[in-house]
């Protein structure tokens, strides 16, 4: 529990943002519109920093974060659902499922919000309702993995796997219904039906 959001988040994630918060808010204008981004860990503590700014009185205009883990629980969401964040996941990438539904707190897991833009195969994306990332572990990620599976999901979530995911998209993207995603992902991974 976070005294100072008042809500249960990621505790190592948050010590993180605290020291963020602590060294740049002598900088900072409440009169400034921010942005705030990251990647991975550092997109964790790009939303729970971007909680405390807001909480705090700056004007948050925009939070984006590339493989970013969950973060909080549904008060969380309740709490700071409103704030401008947009998710960016590639479909082959395990962070953004972490940490994993079987850790559970008082029955309340880890979930995501924001608005999510799933970079599927080629020049194929999605903008979906968070169904993507807060689906259970796929089974293909579930069992010992080789070295070279290891390193392949490690690429995935490199930011060099973002940028080369998102350049397939930059002369011509093509989105799908989020409904669709499944269509690109392997059997074993697939979303069930609605």
């Amino acid at each position: 529990y976070s005294p100072q959001l008042g809500i249960r988040v990621h505790h190592g994630f948050e010590m993180m943002a605290k020291v963020l918060f602590d060294n740049m808010r002598p900088y900072l204008r409440k009169d400034y519109a921010l942005r705030i981004s990251g990647q991975s860990l550092g997109a964790a503590e790009a939303l729970i920093l971007a909680m405390m700014l807001g909480k705090d009185g700056y004007q948050v205009e925009k939070i984006i974060t590339f493989g970013q883990p969950k973060v909080t629980d549904e008060q969380g969401v309740k709490a700071y659902g409103s704030l401008p964040l947009t998710r960016v996941v590639d479909m082959n990438d395990v962070v953004p499922l972490l940490p994993p539904d079987s850790l559970v707190y008082d029955d309340d897991p880890y979930v995501h919000f924001g608005s999510e833009v799933v970079l599927l195969e080629g020049d194929h994306y999605c903008i979906g309702d968070n169904s993507f990332s807060n689906r259970k572990i796929p089974k293909s990620m579930v069992k010992e993995l080789s070295v070279p599976e290891v390193q392949n999901l490690l690429q995935q979530h490199s930011i060099r796997g973002y940028v080369s995911s998102i350049r397939d998209k930059l002369v011509n993207s093509n989105p799908v219904p989020c409904s669709e995603a499944n269509r690109y992902l392997p059997a074993a991974d697939r979303l069930p039906a609605q």
